[in-house]
């Protein structure tokens, strides 16, 4: 379970530089969509965490 997090997490920051490379100039999307992206990973441990249990 938490190899597979990493991995998610690892995948999610190949991601957002990719992101950050093709749209440098929008700079408060990226903020917005990195947000995002980081809520999603916190919801998505906090399952996990639940289904250990």
């Amino acid at each position: 379970m938490i190899i597979m997090t990493i991995r998610f997490y690892l995948l999610l920051t190949k991601l957002i530089n990719y992101l950050r490379k093709c749209h440098s100039f929008r700079r408060k999307c990226f903020k917005v969509l990195h947000q995002i992206i980081f809520i999603l990973f916190l919801i998505i441990c906090f399952l996990f965490l639940i289904l250990r249990m």
